[in-house]
């Protein structure tokens, strides 16, 4: 194992914004558990960096050692994205654009994001995601990118699991519309989702909005039906709305909820 050059170091450093990961066509992950769950996915290592300390404590790592770079605790604190630096990161080849291949059929539970603009936000989303069998969530080009460290390491691996496909959000969904497939949205005007969804276990595209703005015009003109998360007891306005994903968390949970209580697989 060797010591990690400065240029690398750089490099590294340079995933931290949208432009450097488009230049090295890479992204990077911090601290334990996120570098082990992307080593046993489908993403390509390029480079793992640690503390001697760390990898003396991981010898079950069968790596290509021409890949594993050791660094001090200063020079991890430089590369990482956290105030607190981690004992690992690790850099993985950026996977192919799938946006002009994936698109939703009939049958299948998915999620949409309008201009979702929080990294912490859209990692944990991703999680929830995972969590309740949704494995593809579309992104209007605006939202945050996927990639961005903070993103990645909020996501706890989900990330392998969990396409998020940038596009035109109002194109998909109303050609989403005419194939006939069902566009939910959250407004507080909506029907209430637990008696929306109770007897059923709904599939289509779920959409949710900005965390300040809610759910675009332009989005909101494509959405078939609108649903809300009510208030107990009914109808208080003197709380704050909820966060975009804990509301994404208690939607996706009550539309899986005949499928959990039937003991069926939540994988679409």
């Amino acid at each position: 194992m060797e010591k990690i050059p400065s240029s690398l170091r750089k490099i590294i450093k340079s995933l931290s914004t949208t432009k450097g990961r488009k230049e090295h066509k890479a992204f990077v992950t911090e601290r334990d558990k996120n570098v082990r769950e992307l080593l046993s996915s489908p993403f390509k290592l390029r480079w793992l960096v640690s503390t001697q300390e760390w990898h003396e404590h991981n010898p079950d790592l069968c790596l290509d050692k021409k890949k594993i770079f050791y660094a001090s605790e200063s020079e991890m604190c430089s590369m990482s994205s956290l105030s607190t630096p981690p004992s690992v990161l690790a850099v993985f080849d950026m996977p192919e654009d799938v946006s002009e291949t994936v698109r939703p059929v009939t049958g299948q539970l998915y999620l949409a994001l309008d201009s979702i603009q929080d990294p912490g936000n859209l990692g944990t989303i991703v999680r929830v995601a995972d969590w309740f069998g949704v494995d593809t969530i579309f992104a209007s080009t605006d939202s945050v990118n996927v990639f961005n460290p903070k993103c990645v390491i909020s996501t706890m691996g989900s990330i392998a699991r969990v396409k998020v496909v940038y596009c035109d959000l109002s194109q998909l969904l109303e050609k989403a519309s005419q194939d006939g497939i069902v566009v939910w949205g959250t407004f507080l005007d909506g029907e209430n989702i637990f008696e929306v969804v109770k007897d059923t276990s709904p599939t289509g595209i779920v959409v949710m909005g900005n965390e300040g703005k809610g759910i675009s015009q332009e989005v909101s003109a494509k959405i078939s039906r609108k649903i809300v998360i009510p208030t107990y007891p009914s109808g208080r306005h003197d709380v704050e709305s909820l966060n975009v994903a804990s509301a994404t968390a208690i939607t996706l949970a009550t539309m899986r909820a005949n499928k959990l209580r039937n003991g069926s697989t939540i994988r679409n």
